[in-house]
């Protein structure tokens, strides 16, 4: 599972972080990518997702990354294992199968397509 404001994977034990789920499972400490552990937390697309914590004493996540400037009708949305685009709403997220995903035009090698994904809920993956 991600962690926003990282750029590694974590492996986790339960049932995940993500979408609407505000009492699902974040990556604990990791001394090299993660060294104070992680919390579930609203994330920088307004879904439950997985934040660094900044100290070891728990008080303080560490900043969502700046917002994407979308246009108005578009909202970001993220790639898994790549970073947040803005695309034309709706977009793929949680129970919407046929949101849209970010295409080569936005940058990408490939299109992304929307899928389910391991957590239950769809995102966009790249195809």
């Amino acid at each position: 599972m991600s962690v926003e404001g990282t750029d590694h994977i974590f492996c986790i034990t339960g049932k995940s972080c993500s979408g609407t789920n505000a009492d699902g499972v974040c990556p604990g400490p990791d001394s090299k990518h993660l060294p104070y552990g992680s919390q579930c937390s609203q994330v920088r697309t307004g879904v439950y997702g997985c934040r660094a914590w900044a100290d070891a004493a728990h008080t303080t996540l560490m900043p969502n990354p700046d917002s994407l400037n979308c246009a108005p009708g578009s909202a970001p949305v993220s790639v898994v294992g790549d970073k947040a685009y803005c695309v034309k709403e709706p977009v793929c997220v949680h129970k919407a199968s046929s949101g849209n995903c970010p295409t080569k035009a936005d940058g990408l090698a490939a299109d992304a397509v929307c899928s389910l994904l391991s957590t239950n809920v769809y995102g966009c993956t790249l195809g």
